[in-house]
């Protein structure tokens, strides 16, 4: 079976894999490798499954993010599975630097990819504490339309 003819949940669970594989192994350079000779980027269909795995990868990614995400950033879609957090997005621990302090515009516009209107009111909980953070880090960016717009998605304006 090839990549392209999977399902957005075997997608999704193949990604997944590939964020064990760098806990397990640190093997970056190869999963980037792969993504960039080997994966599909499908154009249709549903990918609110793949857009969490691919999240989740970026958010437990902290080396080469920047490349993974430059190979990642278009299946970044609206997400709407309830089950998913960006605790990893805003949250220290155990020398985990969150992307939001380590690099507040590549959160701002991964949230804008994703958040939408009807995301469940938990996950706005947290897209306005990685605002905050990202507002705290580089104030700035508070007057980016991205930011402007999830501000007016978490505070029910839009």
């Amino acid at each position: 079976m090839f990549i392209s003819q999977l399902t957005d949940s075997q997608r999704s669970n193949l990604i997944t894999r590939f964020n064990r594989l760098l806990k397990d192994y640190s093997s970056v350079q190869e999963m980037l490798e792969f993504i960039k000779h080997c994966w599909t980027f499908d154009k249709g269909g549903e990918r609110s499954g793949t857009s969490v795995a691919w999240l989740n990868l970026l958010m437990a990614c902290s080396s080469s993010r920047r490349e993974l995400y430059s190979l990642v950033k278009e299946e970044l879609h609206p997400i709407k599975n309830e089950r998913f957090s960006l605790f990893e997005m805003y949250h220290t621990y155990h020398g985990h630097i969150p992307m939001a302090n380590n690099d507040p515009e590549m959160a701002l516009d991964i949230l804008y990819r994703v958040i939408i209107k009807d995301t469940p009111r938990h996950i706005l909980d947290e897209v306005r504490t990685v605002l905050y953070q990202v507002k705290k880090i580089r104030p700035e960016l508070e007057k980016n339309s991205r930011y402007v717009r999830l501000l007016e998605i978490v505070s029910g304006v839009q």
